[in-house]
């Protein structure tokens, strides 16, 4: 690791590119600040990117759009992906345990957690179940004349943490160095969910409880709650060139094309809980209550993903006879029925958010400002990869406001609908 503090993130996703710590950008970082990223899924695509972005010295390319504005990120200072080699895996294992390292951030997307949505318990039930294989890699290694080298290869988010969290407790390892554990993904109350799911983890792997009971006190180990709020689809084949046209234009000067270009809607919005046992990232990023996050994360989760999981499914039927086949979000939303779909969904959904995290007015423009992103062809999404892993969205993002609709008494003539539309698909 290059010196000064560090940000670990498993796993490194330029998808979600607001992302403090960039020692190029002294107006939006701490210099001392350094981020290194770690690779979990082992995937052909992911494998390629982490040596494109090697090749790049780890910059790459966000295009803002529709403002079209470029930027240099800088921001990693080094990728490992653990499942290339044990050593690998050591050496990320090793910065986990590193008091250097004060704050994993974690992009692993809802499914990464490996958890049951309804109980937010982990999801330890079949044999193939890559947090079964990690318990039974971390108890393996706990044994007499176990080691590190035979957790190779962790498989999951979850038991890399607790397999590094045990060396970081270890007096002549880690030091029991405090760090904070941040969930950067679309899961209500996701600093909990990732609390209790470590916790289970580290109850399973030892008996004796003192691995859980050190990660569960707050001064040793926290774990915030966070909400970002940025649409980022997958780059198009023309998102490099047009970064190099559009830094070239702003006095960039001669640019090679950016082989791992991300690209982004100019709105932004990042609220994290005040819960850092290890020290704050950085002074641009909005610290927060545990209840005014969760209010924005509320917000965000029914207003933004609901309402993109719901069109998903609702425009697949609309426009299921089009012979261009699924069409993208701004398309979707460009056809009346699907728009009256979606703002009806919206006046749904709203009053079960009691106001919002700033007060009506701001709720109000919070969903003027979602259709008009919605309709950004700049940035619009594939309406058929909004619909993966449905089930999972489902149940995040559309039930929680329908639940409060019905249980309340104010029906939900649209959340309904959105749930007859993924049954229907």
């Amino acid at each position: 690791e290059k010196g000064g503090e560090n940000n670990l993130n498993p796993n490194p996703n330029p998808q979600n590119p607001q992302n403090p710590q960039n020692p190029q950008n002294p107006d939006n970082a701490r210099p001392s600040w350094t981020v290194h990223g770690v690779g979990l899924v082992d995937s052909r695509d992911e494998l390629e990117l982490h040596d494109t972005l090697a090749a790049q010295d780890h910059v790459y390319g966000l295009l803002s759009l529709p403002s079209g504005e470029a930027t240099p990120v800088g921001a990693l200072a080094g990728l490992t992906h653990m499942r290339r080699s044990a050593e690998d895996m050591r050496r990320v294992l090793a910065a986990v345990a590193d008091p250097r390292t004060r704050i994993i951030s974690s992009t692993v997307t809802e499914k990464g957690y490996y958890h049951d949505p309804i109980t937010g318990d982990l999801d330890l039930s079949g044999a193939d179940s890559p947090v079964r294989r990690d318990l039974e890699r971390l108890r393996g290694a706990a044994n007499p004349g176990g080691s590190v080298q035979d957790l190779y290869p962790l498989e999951s988010a979850v038991g890399t943490l607790v397999a590094g969290l045990a060396l970081r407790m270890h007096p002549d390892i880690g030091g029991g160095a405090p760090v904070t554990l941040l969930c950067c993904d679309n899961l209500p109350s996701n600093g909990k969910v990732l609390q209790k799911l470590v916790l289970q983890m580290c109850a399973e792997v030892d008996p004796s409880g003192e691995l859980g009971k050190w990660v569960a006190r707050n001064e040793n180990v926290s774990f915030p709650c966070s909400m970002v709020d940025r649409i980022t689809p997958a780059a198009a084949e023309d998102t490099g060139a047009r970064f190099v046209a559009a830094a070239v234009g702003g006095g960039g000067g001669d640019l090679a094309p950016c082989q791992a270009p991300v690209q982004g809607e100019d709105f932004h919005q990042w609220i994290v809980e005040d819960n850092f046992a290890a020290g704050e990232p950085c002074p641009a990023v909005r610290f927060v209550d545990l209840d005014t996050v969760e209010s924005f994360e509320d917000m965000k989760l029914r207003l933004l993903n609901g309402s993109h999981t719901s069109l998903a499914y609702v425009s697949s039927l609309a426009f299921q006879d089009d012979a261009a086949g699924p069409p993208t979000v701004d398309k979707a939303c460009a056809d009346k029925d699907v728009d009256a779909f979606i703002r009806g969904y919206m006046r749904e959904v709203a009053p079960t958010l009691k106001g919002g995290p700033e007060g009506a007015d701001a709720l109000e423009a919070y969903q003027a400002t979602l259709l008009e992103r919605f309709s950004n062809a700049e940035i619009s999404d594939a309406v058929s990869r909004l619909a993966q892993d449905g089930s999972k969205k489902m149940l995040g993002f559309v039930l929680p406001p329908l639940e409060d609709k019905l249980f309340g008494q104010g029906g939900d003539a649209e959340g309904t609908k959105a749930m007859a539309g993924v049954v229907a698909s």
